[in-house]
């Protein structure tokens, strides 16, 4: 069992996520996963690749259970990359869900209980204690 953080973003953008987020993020394709289309809501055509460093997601979105110093947390690089993926012009918004992994995430089936929706200024100021949230950030 591990935390997964999946990004849904348009199709065309998928080789920019190397260069947009840090070289210690690293993605593996989603598309496949039933994670990937509750990641995506309304947007079904959308790409989806899980941002992991190591073997986990948590370090990404500073989950509360972990202790958190400068080595572990990693929110500042999922937010940057997230703020330099919006700043393409193929890119109005991203949608993101996180989620501890109970089973098999290529069969586990996840139920979003809510969502919400960020400006990077305001996913700047938060600490991100989202599980089984869908949320879609826009740069506006």
């Amino acid at each position: 069992m591990t935390y997964f953080l999946c990004l849904a973003f348009p199709n065309e953008l998928v080789s920019a996520l190397p260069t947009s987020f840090d070289s210690t993020i690293h993605f593996i394709d989603a598309n496949n996963w039933p994670m990937a289309k509750s990641t995506r809501g309304k947007n079904i055509r959308w790409a989806a690749q899980i941002l992991q460093t190591g073997t986990s997601s948590a370090f990404l979105i500073a989950k509360a259970s972990l202790k958190r110093n400068h080595n572990t947390d990693k929110t500042g690089l999922f937010i940057d990359g997230l703020n330099s993926l919006l700043k393409d012009s193929g890119c109005p918004a991203v949608s993101f869900l996180f989620h501890w992994a109970h089973g098999d995430m290529n069969k586990e089936i996840i139920e979003v209980k809510g969502e919400c929706t960020y400006t990077i200024a305001e996913l700047r100021k938060r600490y991100l204690f989202i599980t089984r949230w869908h949320s879609i950030c826009h740069n506006s």
